[in-house]
Parts: C-alpha cells; sequence; structure tokens
C-alpha cells in the first residue's frame, strides 16, 4: 500500500505539492479542481465527478458557505 498523507495549507510543503505536476503515466487527461462545500479544502475531480459536483447541489452549497449569489448578481 502507498502511503498517503493529508497535505494541508500549514504544511510547508502545500503550495509546493500543489505546484507539481503527476509522475508520468499518472497525469489523467483532464484534472479539475474543485472546493469540498463543507471543509473547503481543494481535491481534484475527473469529468464525470465535476459534472457531479456542479449538478449535484455541492457547488450552490460552497456558493453558500462563501456568501456568493448563485446566479453571480447581487
Amino acid at each position: 500500500m502507498e502511503n498517503t498523507r493529508i497535505i494541508t495549507p500549514e504544511n510547508p510543503l502545500f503550495h509546493f505539492t500543489l505546484a507539481t505536476c503527476p509522475p508520468p503515466g499518472k497525469q489523467p487527461d483532464q484534472l479539475y479542481f474543485v472546493v469540498d462545500a463543507e471543509s473547503g479544502l481543494i481535491r481534484n475531480a475527473d469529468n464525470r465527478q465535476v459534472t457531479e459536483y456542479l449538478k449535484g447541489g455541492e457547488y450552490d452549497a460552497r456558493l453558500d458557505v462563501i456568501g456568493e449569489p448563485e446566479d453571480g448578481v447581487d
């Protein structure tokens, strides 16, 4: 099993990790990042997961958390 750890913004390696590309052979065709509505942590997502995030209500929940209007109009 691979060693896995969560690197939070407080970790000195956080920004370096965000700026680093995945190793060869591990790069997906399309890679997106979404923000978890409850924790505010960023996670990667593929096409299907982004569609689910947007249409499933999690994106709207995130907008509610950060106080942004859903339609982009005040």
